[in-house]
């Protein structure tokens, strides 16, 4: 089963739902430079998306009344921003490392 991309633009042509699968992509009249694209696309999206589940992880860490010290606030303040800039980080999502959560 392939990923679905809700939609296609390319040379003023549309697509919508079509599965991220090259056959696809060619059946709809759309290159290998936009299958690509796409591809990349939806593989930072992932990263993003798995990004995002770890910094709400992490909210409560930020909070004025949590009861870390501020060492560990210092810590995971550090994490969070080291997450948010992995997209700026790195140029091939497949690349992205992960940087390790703090210990309580």
């Amino acid at each position: 089963m392939y990923p679905i991309v809700y939609k296609v633009e390319a040379d003023g042509r549309e697509a919508f739902n079509l599965p991220l699968s090259r056959e696809a992509f060619s059946l709809a009249g759309f290159g290998e430079e936009i299958y690509s694209a796409s591809l990349l696309k939806m593989k930072w999206e992932e990263v993003r998306g798995m990004r995002d589940k770890l910094i709400a992880e992490t909210d409560w860490t930020q909070m004025s009344d949590t009861p870390l010290t501020e060492a560990q606030k210092t810590a995971f303040t550090t994490y969070r921003q080291t997450l948010r800039d992995i997209p700026q980080t790195y140029d091939d999502p497949g690349s992205v490392i992960w940087p390790d959560k703090p210990t309580l």
